[in-house]
């Protein structure tokens, strides 16, 4: 039972303020801060605030008085609290200590302890602590040797979660502040250090403290006078609102009236706000009625805003003595996005909302205002975008937001450097290239047949699984074309796409965007040759980032714009043209060492016009003379055509009538070309409006990232920001968001999948795009992607949001999604789920389907049938119940398949299959286990053992709060992540042994392991082999003749 100081309890309404006198004679402060004695030597410590035995005071009035024992000490010191009250929230603290004999000491002080808190606000992290006339921060991060700040004053001030408490005492003395997370304690520490009556040792010590705490205050801003606007749109771009007026799907609905709190912070919403900029008022004023402020808060955020460190707006704040002030209010600084925002250097994240795939999030920020009577406080935007405001508050206090410093990772108790190998060791457990085809066989052609691809020779069913290159990592030398084919063998790759080669295959400098370079395209040819002999085919897009020459289109001689180009060929014969020139001159072009020419390369297996065209989506981001010159056009078409007067629905009819004409123009050019691989277009948005268009494509093909970055500055530069989120968090929108999208009846295939680094949970990606593939019947998964410039294939291991050559967690989870796709271990869903869409869908434009038909894919195949179209009965198929199961809840996803399982488990979480059982004991975890011979895997006597925790690169800068923001990448070794996880797999009596591998299969170490109650146990640890870190094991079991037999599909 708690002692409580009675002549120090205030009023109820006050209780923040309660001093309080622990059991074991410390005082805890505003219910967070505690303080009391501490006492070091070499040997031990002794601490009030921890070791609540060490004093039992009794009380004498205002004294409390008591034997203090010291750890090592046969006798107790005397000990003697002295405490006076000359006003409510201020204290008078004096400590007494008399020993019977000198004691040993190293340090005497007055400790107050404060516990490191994760979330605002209660965090201390980076907020200020003011000592004397200096400045210091507590530290998101472990300081190194646990000292944040040393140095003399009389004066500290700390801001705590109620209030500000300053400690004053009577002489100078040495301040520390302190980090015990150093030595495995989640608190900070602040220590008035006690002088000592002998060198080493101390008899007698008084010690005095003032303590005063001073409630933080603030008031609500009535800003009544100033909304314009309400936060729910029932009609999107009818200039009356709410919010953005971007309609029902993107208003602020979920924020509803009354009062926003967040620790001291206090709001009052109502039913209105401050919308300005764009369509809306440039500007509007609130009055103050002479109020005296320090600070002003705004919940806010922006739309459309302009690059990061670009101002938004300005608060013109009048006084009533005629004077004025201006303050800049900067995007990415003082305000974000209220589309997927993140918590900035002056605006946390007060208020957040999640949608379908993406979350509506409102900033707090905070703007010192000079301490005059105010008259009137204005807003004006100054830039591009729009500026909403939803509520503000002042105080006469200078309240501080809880901040996050930039963290650099390094390594530590969490992450170790380990080496880095990309090849893959000939016949290790992690060699997949026994789900290849022969590398001696001669590639049948891939035909299109109903909702599947097949060998036009055979007949037989086939899928892709493969990796994409970007820009130089398409064109090497002989040697070095040689090496990567055989690497992407290893990894179990059976297809790769050639992406962005189109950039540097031209000529430089021959006045034609047309002309091909020579010496690049033997590189091209080689290249294919080297992935054909091993059995792996290859696409390519038509268009992806070829440069031309200015003025070289005299339609619009001043565009720039890659996607200008992706739309003007639909609109431009003379652009049109300049795509079929290219791709003659290439795919006429005869390959010297296959002996074909491109367009009847037979390991040429798919072949997309240009990559993310989509009219209807990539209409709304071109530029405006591009813009202007559709409406030109639309004008002229709707003269012809006249309809319903939704001028938008007829826009959207006038892009579908040109996008035909445009792809059946280019289908039958590439058919009297020779080409006869499939042709696929619109690779992007999984929108239903685009349905019509893509049936009239032979292979439908979409790109999904499950943590695509985001650049609030310059495009392609950091800052870069990620939502760092699970994808079970987001409903598994990624990969489902393309289920409902794929038409039955053609074969679907994602070209482009990942969840990017630095998501520290980008392991899961394989393992959820690729049993999902199985289970949808899909045709091909192409990550993206392996390398984007050639030094990325085989120098120094580097690590970039896309590129996974070095990224041991996302190549190691491709054994996951090759074993459930590629060797399908997970079966195709019988159940079928058609969504029927009109052939002429213009309405509303929809970006994607609703939730409620992507979570259909849970429970069966999901596609889409155009109304007027025959849709055909669903196909027999097995059907093994029980497969997948995801728990968004817990976070937690499964596959349990004959041949392989896995899961997907968040820190303490637990999951079993038939076989497996596992719990992540620290760290989240993608684990698996997948049998390497032809047997299920309750009787393989060869079995690939997953355990992904996470990998980054040391140095990698970084601010974290609703998301992670990278400010740099990180050039120095690689780090991988503490994690344990406890195994249990049900295997027969065997003579078992335990390998723990390196990244390219190469076993480093015997993992010893135990049987108990039928189950063979061990514990994952990532850190259990020196010098390394461990993901992979391999199980074997001493074999009898004949039975280590590859898989065979």
């Amino acid at each position: 039972m708690k002692t409580l100081l009675a002549l120090l309890l205030l009023p109820a309404a006050a209780a923040a303020g309660l001093l309080e006198l622990t059991p074991g004679g410390s005082l805890k402060i505003d219910g967070t801060a505690t303080l009391g004695l501490a006492h070091y030597t070499a040997k031990n410590w002794t601490s009030q605030t921890r070791h609540s035995d060490s004093w039992r005071p009794e009380r004498d009035g205002n004294t409390f008085r008591g034997g203090w024992k010291l750890r090592g000490e046969p006798t107790p010191v005397r000990c003697e609290l002295h405490i006076e009250q000359p006003a409510p929230e201020h204290w008078h603290l004096t400590w007494s200590l008399k020993a019977a004999k000198p004691v040993e000491t190293q340090t005497l002080a007055v400790q107050l302890e404060l516990p490191v808190e994760a979330e605002p606000p209660a965090a201390l992290a980076g907020k200020p602590v003011w000592i004397g006339g200096k400045t210091a921060s507590f530290p998101k991060e472990p300081a190194a040797d646990g000292t944040v700040f040393r140095g003399n004053g009389t004066e500290l001030r700390l801001p705590l979660r109620d209030g500000l408490l300053t400690l004053k005492t009577e002489r100078e003395t040495e301040i520390r502040l302190l980090d015990f997370r150093v030595w495995n304690s989640p608190t900070y520490a602040v220590r008035f250090s006690l002088p000592f009556d002998r060198a080493g040792a101390f008899q007698e010590a008084e010690f005095s403290l003032e303590a005063k705490f001073e409630p933080w205050r603030i008031e609500p801003v009535d800003l009544t006078a100033a909304c314009n606007m309400g936060f729910r749109d029932e009609t999107a771009g009818d200039g009356r609102g709410g919010w953005t007026d971007q309609g029902p799907e993107h208003d602020l609905r979920d924020l509803k009236p009354g009062e926003l709190r967040q620790g001291p912070f206090r709001f009052s919403l109502t039913e209105h706000c401050v919308v300005l900029g764009r369509n809306f008022p440039k500007r509007a004023t609130i009055p103050m009625g002479g109020k005296t402020v320090r600070r002003l808060y705004l919940v806010h955020a922006a739309a459309w805003p302009p690059p990061a460190g670009t101002e938004l707006g300005r608060i013109h704040c009048r006084f009533t003595d005629g004077g004025s002030a201006e303050i800049p209010v900067t995007a990415g600084t003082d305000v974000d996005n209220w589309w997927n925002g993140s918590t900035l250097a002056n605006a946390p994240v007060i208020w957040s909302s999640e949608r379908a795939g993406w979350f509506a999030r409102l900033g707090m920020a905070a703007f010192a205002i000079p301490a005059r009577p105010l008259q009137s406080v204005g807003f004006t935007v100054t830039g591009q975008g729009m500026w909403m405001i939803a509520a503000a508050s002042v105080s006469p206090d200078e309240i501080p937001l809880t901040r996050y410093e930039n963290e650099i990772v390094r390594p530590g108790a969490d992450w170790r450097p380990f080496p880095v190998d990309p090849e893959v060791q000939a016949g290790s457990a992690l060699d997949f290239s026994f789900l290849l085809e022969s590398p001696d066989s001669k590639p049948e052609r891939v035909v299109a047949h109903g909702g599947e691809l097949r060998l036009e020779k055979s007949g037989r069913p086939i899928r892709f699984y493969g990796t994409n290159l970007g820009y130089t990592a398409n064109y090497m030398s002989h040697q070095e074309a040689d090496r990567l084919s055989e690497r992407f063998r290893r990894i179990g790759y059976n297809a790769v796409r050639l992406h962005l080669f189109d950039r540097d295959l031209v000529k430089r400098g021959a006045g034609s965007s047309t002309k091909l370079d020579p010496e690049q395209l033997d590189k091209l040819d080689y290249f294919v040759y080297a992935l054909q002999r091993r059995g792996i085919r290859f696409t390519i897009d038509l268009f992806s980032g070829r440069p031309w020459q200015r003025g070289e289109f005299k339609a619009l001689p001043e565009f720039t714009s890659d996607r200008d180009y992706k739309l003007g060929v639909i609109l431009y014969p003379e652009m049109r043209d300049n795509l079929k020139a290219f791709s003659r001159a290439l795919l006429g072009h005869r390959n010297p060492y296959t002996g074909s020419r491109w367009a009847q390369e037979p390991s040429l297996l798919l072949v997309n016009l240009v990559n993310e065209n989509t009219p209807l989506h990539q209409i709304r981001m071109i530029s405006g003379p591009l813009r202007e010159a559709f409406d030109r056009k639309f004008d002229a078409w709707r003269r012809e055509h006249p309809g319903s007067p939704d001028r938008e629905r007829e826009y959207r009819r006038f892009l579908g009538e040109l996008y035909r004409e445009f792809y059946n123009d280019m289908k039958t050019f590439l058919r009297k070309l020779g080409v006869t691989a499939p042709l696929t277009d619109q690779n992007y948005i999984a929108s239903p409006n685009a349905a019509a268009d893509r049936a009239l494509l032979d292979v439908v093909d979409l790109h999904l990232y499950g943590d695509h970055p985001e650049y609030p500055g310059r495009p392609w530069q950091p800052p870069a920001r990620f939502g760092n989120r699970s994808q079970l968090a987001r409903r598994l929108k990624a990969p489902l968001e393309l289920a409902p999208a794929r038409l039955f009846g053609k074969p679907f295939m994602v070209t482009e999948f990942d969840v990017c680094y630095p998501n520290e949970f980008r392991s899961e990606g394989a393992v959820l795009f690729g049993a999902f593939a199985a289970q949808q019947g899909w045709s091909g998964l192409f990550r993206f992607d392996y390398a984007g410039h050639h030094r990325g294939l085989f120098g120094k291991p580097d690590l970039r949001c896309f590129e996974t050559a070095h990224d041991p967690v996302r190549m190691l989870s491709e054994r996951i999604g090759l074993a459930a796709f590629l060797r399908g271990d997970v079966a195709t869903a019988r159940e079928k789920f058609e969504i029927a869409v009109a052939s002429d869908c213009m309405g509303s434009y929809l970006p994607t389907y609703p939730d409620e038909y992507e979570q259909l894919a849970l429970h069966g195949r999901v596609g889409t049938v155009l109304a007027d179209a025959n849709a055909g009965p669903a196909a027999p198929g097995p059907v093994r119940p029980g497969e997948l199961a995801a728990d968004y809840a817990a976070g937690t996803f499964r596959m349990v398949t004959p041949r392989s399982e896995a899961a997907v488990l968040p820190e303490k979480q637990a999951l079993a299959g038939a076989v497996l059982r596992v719990r992540a004991e620290r760290s989240f975890a993608t684990v698996a286990a997948i049998a390497l011979d032809d047997r299920p895997l309750a009787e393989s006597d060869r079995i690939l053992l997953l355990h992904l925790t996470d990998n980054r690169l040391e140095g990698m800068e970084f601010k974290s709060g609703h998301g992670l923001t990278i400010y740099r990448d990180g050039s120095g070794r690689m780090l991988g992540r503490k994690g344990t996880a406890s195994f249990a797999l049900a295997l027969p009596e065997k003579t078992w042994k335990l390998h723990a591998l390196d990244c390219s299969g190469r076993r480093l170490a015997e993992i010893p392991f135990r049987r108990e109650q039928g189950e063979l146990r061990f514990t994952a640890d990532t850190f259990q082999v020196p010098d390394q870190v461990v993901f992979a094991y391999e199980l074997t079991a001493q074999r009898r003749r004949n039975s280590a037999r590859p898989v065979t599909r």
